[in-house]
């Protein structure tokens, strides 16, 4: 009965040797297995400086998020002090993968910078001081300065406008944030904020907004970003419905684009010369009759006065032309004498 009962403790016995063995081995979670499970998918975007650094650490919190790994970027879990238990093993190959994953989310030129680093938590800190722009005052005066700037084009909808002017706001919070402790004063800063960008937003529509934007303007109480954002929405599908139902007159294949005037076509109404318009005609300002006799004013005219054209000289009261025929030189002016008429003619200058 001695020998069984001995023989059944020794094997209890080499049960809890072989048990201790393979849990100090650290052959409970494979490397290889680690290292598959923990896999990361490269980013669409990579971080190039301070421009696109807000966009870039959104995404890449993101994806360590996914993996639940963000304790290890952030610098929440330390590396364990002791080098031979299977949890210092699992974080070096936790950090591997993420310093990896960095390295390759990042220009060439940012890499080589921060590739001296040995931990994650060390290079996302190092990039968050060098390329965040929080206290960066020439990168806050640029970001007040783009905003400021930003209009809606012909051909941008407003969505697009709104999305371009939310990037701009969410980079001006990360550098230059308002920093309230107390609750009440928080939310005061916040409706503060909200309010001035609704002004903003209202103020770089186009010109077909703005009667929209002075209603929501008149109302008693301002309305929100997302509530103004929905009503410049509804405003654009409107003004675009409204352009759409216009309806096209087509142009008269016939249109009269000069006043006529009754008589021969081909003859000018200015000389009363046939062959050109009156619109071309080369004495057109100096009256009818310039070329031929007759009465009028004109080179040849009688003159004002009625008389033949070669009686009155430069002394008729006719008007235009040139010396000598129809007034000429003194049209307009009083005849000081009349030669070879009687009284009863109408020369004014008669005595």
């Amino acid at each position: 009965m001695a020998e069984p009962n001995a023989l059944a403790a020794a094997f209890e016995k080499l049960a809890k040797i072989l048990a201790e063995s393979n849990s100090n081995s650290g052959a409970i979670v494979p490397r290889q297995e680690v290292a598959q499970k923990l896999e990361m998918s490269p980013l669409d975007m990579k971080l190039e400086g301070a421009t696109n650094y807000l966009s870039w650490s959104r995404r890449a919190l993101l994806a360590v998020e996914q993996k639940e790994l963000d304790g290890h970027l952030l610098g929440a879990v330390d590396e364990p002090g002791d080098k031979t238990t299977a949890e210092e093993k699992r974080w070096k190959v936790i950090n591997s993968v993420l310093v990896g994953w960095l390295f390759n989310s990042v220009v060439p030129s940012i890499s080589r910078f921060v590739e001296g680093l040995s931990t994650s938590a060390e290079i996302w800190k190092t990039l968050s001081t060098q390329y965040s722009g929080k206290g960066n005052f020439m990168l806050i005066a640029q970001i007040e300065g783009k905003i400021s700037r930003l209009r809606q084009g012909d051909d941008m909808s407003v969505m697009a406008y709104v999305a371009e002017l939310q990037a701009l706001w969410a980079e001006q919070d990360n550098c230059d944030p308002l920093e309230l402790y107390d609750a009440a004063c928080i939310e005061s800063g916040r409706k503060w904020i909200a309010r001035r960008r609704v002004l903003e937003l209202l103020e770089g529509l186009r010109g077909c907004f703005h009667g929209r934007g002075a209603s929501l303007l008149h109302q008693p109480l301002l309305p929100t970003i997302e509530e103004t954002i929905a009503a410049m929405s509804q405003e654009e599908v409107r003004l675009s419905l409204e352009h759409a139902n216009v309806k096209f007159v087509p142009a008269s294949t016939f249109a009269v684009t000069e006043r006529m005037e009754w008589g021969d076509p081909n003859k000018c109404h200015i000389c009363g010369e046939v062959g050109h318009w009156k619109r071309e005609c080369p004495t057109r300002g100096r009256g009818r009759g310039y070329n031929r006799g007759g009465t009028g004013r004109g080179r040849y005219a009688r003159g004002r006065g009625g008389y033949p054209w070669n009686s009155g000289g430069q002394l008729s009261r006719g008007r235009g032309g040139y010396s000598g025929n129809s007034g000429g030189q003194r049209a307009h002016m009083v005849v000081e004498e009349c030669r070879g008429y009687k009284p009863d003619s109408r020369c004014v200058g008669y005595e």
